[in-house]
């Protein structure tokens, strides 16, 4: 999944010479905005909304999956 997403956002290859579609999608993935993250620390400045907006709401996700998960497992054992 890691690795999916690591390429699907732009970290082995510049999403610039991505097609269109991929590109659109390349911008919502946690990997693209955790480089995002990076690099507005080496530009010297914090990271903008929509970095901050996209890692919160990933965050939220994986979270929630987490939850149930858990709640799952603690179910069948």
């Amino acid at each position: 999944c890691m690795m999916g997403l690591s390429v699907s956002g732009g970290l082995w290859m510049p999403a610039d010479i991505f097609p269109g579609w991929l590109a659109a999608v390349s911008r919502w993935t946690p990997t693209a905005r955790f480089g995002d993250l990076g690099w507005s620390v080496l530009d010297g400045h914090g990271p903008g909304a929509g970095t901050v907006a996209v890692l919160g709401g990933w965050l939220l996700i994986f979270a929630g999956y987490a939850v149930m998960a858990y709640r799952r497992g603690a179910r069948t054992a």
